[in-house]
């Protein structure tokens, strides 16, 4: 009997080892497939932030995707043309080999449309921001958040205008 007991401990041993070895490598790898999906979140919001190659690229030329100028304000020609690029192209343009949502909000935190023409959510078809929780895991979202300048200028115009049409004499 004695031989049984030695045998039935070291078998529980080796199980209990295997099961604390299993349960480590799954909290590694969430751990690290975090740290992944928010590093390549990273690189994909600096690429968009960036002008994109050619600097006036189409969906023809694209080399390097960028919805801006270059200097953090918003190209609405560029950002049309990411949303012209099918979502295979665009993750690989990207380059990225998580699914990703872009979308612009306004101060309240909401969807919003920065021109009537431009997209509102660019990626994954038929994800939005209020879906988006049911349609993939929510352990695996990673939200990064840029700003950027939209139609500055013409602000700036337009309230020029109305100081100088109220304090003129």
């Amino acid at each position: 009997w004695t031989l049984d007991l030695v045998s039935g401990l070291i078998i529980f041993l080796i199980v209990v080892v295997f099961y604390f070895m299993f349960i480590n490598n799954i909290y590694s790898y969430g751990e690290s497939n975090f740290k992944d999906i928010y590093e390549e979140a990273i690189v994909v919001s600096e690429a968009l932030m960036s002008a994109g190659s050619p600097e006036n690229w189409t969906t023809d030329n694209v080399s390097r995707v960028g919805i801006t100028d270059g200097k953090y304000r918003l190209d609405l020609s560029k950002l049309n043309n990411v949303s012209g690029l099918e979502y295979s192209k665009l993750k690989l343009l990207l380059p990225t080999k998580y699914e990703l949502l872009v979308f612009f909000e306004n101060k309240s935190g909401d969807p919003h449309r920065v021109a009537d023409d431009a997209p509102i959510f660019v990626g994954r078809v038929g994800v939005t921001k209020d879906n988006i929780k049911s349609v993939e895991n929510p352990e695996d979202l990673v939200s990064v958040r840029r700003f950027l300048i939209h139609d500055s200028r013409s602000e700036e115009r337009r309230v020029g205008k109305e100081c100088r049409s109220r304090w003129s004499p």
